[in-house]
């Protein structure tokens, strides 16, 4: 199986092309919810502490999850980070650290500053959750 999230570079026939990539998205999506959980709602299920911005080791992070039994290297984090059209996760500048972008429930300051909205703001959803918002 491949691990790195990109795409092989062997030659393999159309349908277990598809399966390869198929499972390397699922695979990569699985392991996204998993930092999208233990960084933004829950980091002391794994044992780890963000600082007061939402940062956290990068090396803390997957050996605590490690410890849980969730394989996730560096390589994938990276794959994640590459892959993703939410930009749900950002790395510090040297490669350190990693922290979730937005959507916390738990205290942190990413240290964005306020910004007033626009006088028309939209927001996208399913008709069945309308009655909800």
């Amino acid at each position: 199986m491949f691990f790195s999230g990109d795409f092989p570079k062997t030659r393999v026939i159309a349908g277990s092309a598809f399966y390869i990539y198929s499972e390397m998205s699922n695979r990569r999506t699985r392991r996204s919810k998993y930092l999208s959980y233990v960084l933004r709602h829950n980091p002391q299920s794994i044992g780890i502490e963000l600082d007061a911005a939402g940062w956290v080791a990068k090396d803390t992070l997957i050996a605590a999850s490690r410890k849980q039994g969730k394989d996730i290297s560096s390589e994938d984090i990276s794959a994640i980070i590459r892959h993703s059209d939410k930009r749900r996760f950002t790395l510090s500048d040297d490669g350190k650290y990693i922290r979730a972008n937005y959507g916390h429930s738990v205290d942190v300051d990413p240290g964005y500053e306020p910004k007033e909205p626009p006088e028309q703001l939209y927001h996208g959803t399913a008709r069945r959750f309308v009655p909800t918002i």
